[in-house]
């Protein structure tokens, strides 16, 4: 018996249809449109984005999460969503020193990536600049929620949900293809590196509270102080 046939057992076999159906069609929305993007290499605008763009990723996530889980039937949304009980301030405190951590591992890689790719001339997308400036202005509280937002429900779809059933080497890698249509090869390798990062962490601790936490350090480091600071200085 494989992991997924191991972890996914449906009712019927139109539940299990509809259910692997339904992935089909978020990994077609939320990892091959982002390449289709980046391939057609049109420029970044963002003079239509708004605080509904933001969100509309991690929309589709949660939905799909939601639906796999009401047609599964029968299992507890902790062991769903690897979520254990109890000992949560250590787990915290856990998540807090994977963050750190893999945001270090992740700038260092992103240094070696900057100098491969002004050896290679490799540049970022056209618009690029502007999308960073654009959302290093947004609203502190909409940078926050967004950081709340996408540690929770992608913790839970790329880690939780998408890892135990296809591997960590697909997970990250999907992981990291969700967010190329930001424009720039070197933040793409990044993703790549914190991806993987919290995919071991998931590998080790089997814990989505410690792999969510991590991603929110991570990422409240970039969008609360990197980002700022970069765009004060575009």
């Amino acid at each position: 018996m494989t992991m997924a046939t191991a972890i996914d057992v449906f009712p019927s076999r139109w539940r299990a249809a509809l259910a692997y159906g339904l992935l089909a069609a978020v990994l077609t929305v939320t990892v091959a449109l982002p390449i289709a993007t980046v391939w057609r290499g049109a420029p970044i605008g963002v003079d239509t984005l708004g605080p509904l763009n933001l969100f509309a990723g991690q929309m589709v996530l949660a939905t799909f999460l939601l639906a796999w889980f009401a047609l599964q039937g029968g299992r507890s949304w902790r062991a769903f969503l690897s979520v254990p009980s109890g000992h949560w301030i250590a787990r915290i405190a856990r998540g807090i020193r994977v963050g750190l951590l893999g945001w270090l591992i992740t700038i260092a890689a992103m240094v070696v990536l900057s100098a491969f790719a002004r050896g290679a001339d490799v540049a970022p997308q056209e618009g690029f600049t502007d999308l960073v400036v654009w959302m290093a202005r947004r609203p502190l509280a909409l940078r926050v929620l967004v950081i709340a937002v996408a540690m929770v429900v992608e913790e839970a779809f790329f880690r939780a949900f998408l890892q135990p059933r296809f591997g960590i080497a697909t997970a990250t890698l999907c992981f990291a293809l969700s967010h190329v249509n930001y424009g720039s090869p070197i933040m793409g390798g990044g993703v790549f590196v914190i991806g993987l990062v919290l995919g071991v962490a998931f590998r080790r601790y089997g814990d989505l509270v410690v792999c969510a936490v991590a991603h929110g350090v991570f990422d409240a480091i970039q969008l609360l102080v990197i980002l700022p600071l970069v765009a004060s200085r575009l």
